[in-house]
């Protein structure tokens, strides 16, 4: 009965499982804290939102109940106790007291009113960039490759209530995420409220360097926020928000370091801090393996805040601890219990190892070094200014305790395990990109006050006390726009037909449009092997496309005959079912040797080709016993 009524009204099924996903549970949360809606307040309930949108998914889901009425209720039941927590009298008055009561001092600095508005300049034209690129710069459907292969097909086994199958080890937070949002709309094949999640993590990032400039008045977090647009659009445009989870995790990470550092600084409670920063380093490991950073951070601050006798110090490291097993320990053992019993494949070795085909340690420091790095700020500057600026303010930052904090605590050591292990693709660094931008903005801070610009004081202004009023307006809006959500006459029909209409425009519209005109034809037979991720999800299409879930990594001796460019039919006949193989959809950059010398030997054969993309038809007879002949 909820599912044909949601058919009917699938705006309403969208808004709510947008809600249900990113602003319910952790609205709920929040509001149990007592702390008031600052800024700080929308971050912590999409991260709170995501975690308990995880812990409902993966429990509904083991007991074989995850379905779209056991998330009505629950929806209705959020809803109720938000609205007792807000009309409640004694919970109100309750609200200001536990403000006041953990208000604390905050430090503002005396700053040039033109270094202020020149900073707040620049983070202005950075901010509206990026809202530019979220607003206009995408489709409501995925693109990426892991989007689309990987977290987008974990997704689908989440919303059809089982657990995902071959996830290679990968935490599925994001993945459980998207699968609520399936789950009201009935399919997942409409997917532009997943897709739309994936924006506000870098807002979410944005709205953590305002709240700490309005609690610290660092010039610092003005900075900040003008160098993360930056860096996202230019050096990392491809994962925005294009289903990749390395901004997620990312803004997972900052959030527990930002809570952790408003618990040192006195600037937020200790103990509410810290059980925030634990439930955010859970969220942190659940979304991506990178996210252990997060909980590495929890622990050291944890030590470096006992004091001998401090019978608070336990109790509240007790709770912090215990939060992040409960949210975060049993999935884990769940997952890796998968993987020792030889249920769910790994490929840690691949990624850590295999990928590199043979370079050593010490060669991938140094590529990353010399090779990688000069050419990602190449996206900003010249090589060598960009280095030398990157150096100069490290160089300035280390004069300050944050900044070395910052940078010696954080920074550099993940660059470190970067170069060593993930180097084979500059998104790994992504994790570290916004503590990377507090560590510029550290540096330009400590050249200010060099020059004069900036010094701390003393003076002391507390926090407001946290009242009703916006989060009664909040839960008002939530309201109407769920009622106005029934308006407009769009059924689950309307959205799929939009859907199919984007799916054929995402990638490279003209190869889709020459892909499903060979493959109509008589004769047309066969798998396609692709980088082209759309082509799994378009209907007449993805009956071809070649992947084998269980088989996720390449073999070392595939690694190495790509490396040394070795013939196309050699190529393939490594690949496991290689023979399945008869067409290539390839981007331009892919292999240029080994295809540039396969058409030119007649192995293949050019049937279309746009900007971006070749659509060759494969000549080897016998792949594997090309292979076999040729060895």
């Amino acid at each position: 009965m909820i599912d044909a009524f949601l058919a009917q009204h699938a705006l309403l099924a969208a808004v709510a499982g947008a809600l249900m996903v990113a602003v319910l549970p952790g609205f709920l949360a929040w509001l149990g804290t007592g702390l008031p809606f600052g800024w700080m307040a929308w971050p912590a309930v999409l991260a709170l939102s995501l975690v308990a949108n995880f812990q409902v998914t993966f429990y509904l889901t083991l007991g074989g109940i995850n379905r779209v009425e056991s998330q009505a209720v629950l929806a209705a039941l959020l809803l109720a106790c938000c609205a007792a927590l807000l009309t409640s009298r004694r919970r109100g008055a309750e609200y200001g007291a536990a403000a006041a009561s953990a208000a604390a001092p905050l430090r503002r600095g005396a700053t040039a009113p033109f270094l202020v508005a020149a900073l707040a300049f620049l983070a202005g034209i950075s901010a509206a960039a990026l809202l530019q690129r979220l607003a206009l710069g995408h489709t409501g459907v995925f693109e990426a490759w892991d989007a689309v292969v990987s977290w987008n097909r974990w997704a689908a086994d989440w919303r059809r209530g089982i657990s995902p199958r071959n996830t290679y080890g990968y935490p599925q937070l994001v993945p459980a995420a998207w699968a609520t949002t399936y789950l009201w709309l009935g399919t997942d094949r409409i997917e532009f409220v997943a897709k739309g999640l994936m924006a506000l993590f870098p807002l979410a990032v944005a709205a953590l360097y305002v709240d700490l400039y309005l609690r610290t008045r660092w010039p610092a977090a003005l900075a900040a926020l003008a160098a993360w647009p930056v860096l996202l659009l230019r050096v990392f445009p491809e994962i925005v928000d294009s289903g990749y989870v390395d901004v997620p995790v990312a803004f997972f990470i900052l959030l527990c370091v930002h809570l952790l550092f408003l618990a040192r600084s006195g600037l937020a409670g200790r103990g509410r801090a810290w059980l925030l920063a634990a439930a955010c380093a859970a969220g942190a490991v659940l979304s991506k393996q990178a996210g252990w950073l997060a909980f590495a951070v929890l622990l050291a601050s944890l030590a470096a805040a006992y004091r001998p006798g401090d019978s608070s110090w336990r109790r509240d490291a007790a709770r912090a601890l215990a939060a992040f097993a409960l949210l975060a320990g049993p999935a884990l053992a769940h997952q890796y219990l998968g993987m020792w019993r030889g249920a769910d494949p790994g490929n840690f070795t691949y990624v850590t190892s295999t990928i590199y085909g043979g370079e050593t340690l010490l060669g991938r420091i140094g590529r990353a070094l010399l090779v990688d790095t000069p050419r990602a700020l190449e996206a900003l500057l010249p090589a060598p200014a960009g280095v030398a600026l990157l150096l100069a303010l490290l160089l300035a930052a280390l004069r300050l305790p944050a900044g070395r904090r910052c940078w010696l605590g954080l920074v550099l050591p993940y660059y470190l395990l970067w170069a060593m292990f993930f180097s084979y693709d500059l998104r790994n660094f992504m994790p570290a990109v916004p503590l990377l931008c507090l560590g510029l903005g550290l540096g330009v801070q400590s050249l200010a006050q060099a020059l004069g610009l900036y010094r701390e004081a003393g003076t002391s202004a507390p926090e407001k006390p946290a009242g009703r009023r916006a989060p009664a307006l909040a839960l008002a809006a939530m309201s109407a726009v769920l009622a106005l959500s029934l308006l407009p006459q769009s059924t689950r029909e309307d959205l799929l037909r939009r859907s199919e209409a984007e799916r054929l425009r995402s990638g490279d519209a003209e190869m889709n449009a020459a892909l499903l005109e060979h493959a109509r034809r008589a004769g047309f037979a066969g798998r396609i092997f692709t980088t082209h991720a759309p082509l799994a999800r378009i209907p007449g299409l993805q009956e071809h496309f070649f992947f084998l879930p269980d088989r996720p990594s390449l073999s070392s001796e595939l690694v190495m005959a790509m490396k040394q460019n070795r013939p196309i039919c050699h190529i393939i006949g490594l690949v496991p079912r290689g023979g399945e193989i008869r067409y290539l959809v390839l981007h331009a950059g892919v292999l240029p040797g080994v295809i540039e010398q396969g058409l030119a030997e007649g192995t293949l054969v050019l049937l279309h080709a746009s900007p971006q993309l070749r659509f060759m038809a494969l000549q080897c007879k016998d792949a594997r016993g090309e292979h076999e002949r040729r060895s």
